[in-house]
């Protein structure tokens, strides 16, 4: 099978490099909501409407895109990222608040 319509260049990649570097973090994190925003981040569409390819393998996604181009779509991926990670962050450096469960 050719995936390089889901890895075949640079974008793409560093799209796969980021939510592979987030995985841990966000299976570690005490919040399911967390990990299934990850899943859908990591949804298969998101890397094909980054492809550039062209004829049958990017012709479907391109027409159902609706990102302007490749380069948009990164954009707004890693954009959302940013976003992500760094809620994640924030949040895991919120105190405990002391409570005790009964």
């Amino acid at each position: 099978m050719d995936a390089s319509a889901w890895n075949g260049n640079q974008y793409q990649q560093q799209i796969i490099n980021r939510l592979q570097d987030l995985e841990t973090k966000v299976k570690n994190f005490p919040n399911l909501e967390k990990l299934q925003t990850w899943r859908k981040l990591a949804m298969s569409d998101n890397l094909h409407h980054m492809s550039y390819k062209g004829h049958e393998d990017g012709g479907v996604h391109e027409y159902f895109s609706y990102f302007e181009s490749p380069s948009h779509c990164y954009a707004t991926i890693s954009n959302i990222l940013d976003h992500f990670e760094q809620n994640l962050q924030n949040q895991s450096k919120l105190p405990t608040t002391g409570v005790k469960k009964r």
